[in-house]
């Protein structure tokens, strides 16, 4: 069985056609980057454009750094790590002052209506 030939993936003809607003389907179809799924035929084109919108791509300007595909207006920023965490709410230490007596917790007034005032 005679395996097939890989082809090199145009990146700058890739980056173009991002740029020019053009769906998964149409890179692909142009570009000639099909996969095998049923369910997901332009798979290739999509995990091409994900690598280079992260830096992953092999992809390099003249000086040999990867280059970096800008996200699309309303796609959510991407990039290398996570999202820095939200602060912690900080917890409020309370300290009780040397010389103050303890304060007791209030009890309920025995009125003889409620079932802590004995009623039955």
């Amino acid at each position: 069985m005679a395996t097939k030939k890989r082809k090199a993936i145009n990146y700058e003809k890739l980056a173009q056609m991002w740029n020019a607003g053009k769906s998964y389907a149409e890179m692909g179809k142009a570009l000639g980057m099909k996969g095998n799924e049923k369910a997901d035929p332009f798979k290739p084109v999509r995990a091409a454009i994900s690598n280079m919108l992260n830096g992953k791509a092999a992809w390099r300007d003249s000086k040999g750094n990867p280059k970096v595909l800008a996200p699309r207006e309303g796609m959510r920023a991407i990039g290398k790590g996570k999202k820095a965490p939200k602060p912690k709410a900080s917890k409020k230490v309370v300290s009780i002052k040397k010389g103050q007596p303890k304060r007791k917790a209030a009890l309920p007034a025995i009125d003889g209506k409620t079932a802590a005032g004995g009623a039955q």
